[in-house]
């Protein structure tokens, strides 16, 4: 029988880990908990790589919108 209680809990995990391994960003995380789920967060790689690519859009448009080459 699974709990359904904790997996809120393990997505923002995997996805705080990721975060934090994929970018130079400070993110607090559980190191054990990051070291036991391993690569059962390879799942939110695409997740950080679409903000990542989003918040490089929205800087790149701000950017060009006054006038920077």
């Amino acid at each position: 029988m699974q709990n359904h209680d904790i997996r809120p809990n393990v997505i923002w995990h995997d996805y705080a880990a990721a975060l934090g391994l994929l970018t130079r960003l400070r993110i607090p995380v559980d190191r054990d908990r990051a070291m036991a789920r391993g690569s059962g967060s390879a799942w939110a790689y695409p997740l950080v790589g679409l903000v990542v690519a989003l918040i490089v859009l929205l800087t790149a448009s701000a950017a060009l919108w006054i006038g920077l080459d």
